[in-house]
């Protein structure tokens, strides 16, 4: 049986997760093929029995350019494809992915499990949210290790185990998602570089919505910011600025 394991990743969480997940699968001698939306890779249609996605959560609903990849790259199925789909957050909150699991039904994928995982928070340039302490984040992983033996073994099976939020969380989620997605080209703007900065390039050749252009070795920021972090935190002289500001820098999960 061939499973997909799909995802996209700002600063690692999801993606730790997704090994974790790919890790188990292989044990029980599954055949995985995992890949980034960020690889030049083409969904092939019908050349999986499962698939698996995963992406992080911004402003309480999935990473919305993820969601954009799935409409645009998923490929219509001929037969029903289990999926099973997670999210990485800060904190404990359930997700919204009744638009995803509409989105999914009509390509034929079933949606049979869906669950978010607390890992830590990444926002860093919000002083209101403080950073997760590394005994929380070693908390949370070991959670989230229990949690999915359970739910692989459910989605092996067939079952349903998927988040149900209330009707007021999935409208609240949704609309957030929405409103702050069409804002990031005003906040976007905001980000810099200060004099620590040695014009490496590192912050534009992993932004994943080349939102970043190195100019007279400096780098410049667009309107495309899907405010991931991930050029902070990979700054090796912690040189990118937010509003005039420096930024703790969120470490890497290993």
């Amino acid at each position: 049986m061939n499973i997909l394991i799909l995802y996209f990743s700002g600063t690692g969480n999801t993606e730790y997760i997704a090994r974790k997940i790919s890790l188990l699968l292989n044990e029980l001698d599954f055949k995985i093929e995992m890949h980034s939306i960020e690889e030049n890779f083409q969904i092939q249609a019908d050349q999986y029995d499962m698939l698996i996605l995963g992406c992080p959560k911004y402003y309480e609903y999935p990473a919305l350019n993820f969601v954009r990849f799935l409409k645009e790259n998923l490929p219509g199925s001929k037969k029903i494809i289990p999926t099973f789909m997670f999210c990485t957050q800060a904190g404990s909150l359930k997700t919204n992915f009744n638009k995803i699991d509409k989105m999914l039904k009509e390509k034929n994928y079933c949606l049979t499990v869906s669950r978010s995982f607390a890992v830590a928070n990444n926002m860093v340039i919000l002083e209101s949210f403080s950073m997760t302490s590394e005994d929380k984040i070693q908390s949370n992983l070991n959670m989230a290790e229990e949690e999915l033996k359970p739910l692989i073994a459910d989605f092996i099976k067939g079952e349903m185990t998927k988040e149900e939020p209330t009707f007021f969380y999935r409208t609240v989620s949704y609309l957030s998602g929405r409103l702050f997605t069409k804002l990031f080209p005003l906040f976007g703007v905001k980000y810099s570089a200060s004099d620590q900065c040695t014009g490496c390039g590192l912050c534009a050749q992993k932004c994943p919505s080349k939102n970043i252009v190195i100019n007279n070795k400096k780098p410049e920021f667009h309107k495309q910011c899907i405010f991931c972090m991930r050029c902070i935190n990979i700054c090796p002289n912690q040189a990118i600025l937010y509003n005039h500001k420096q930024c703790k820098q969120y470490k890497r999960i290993k």
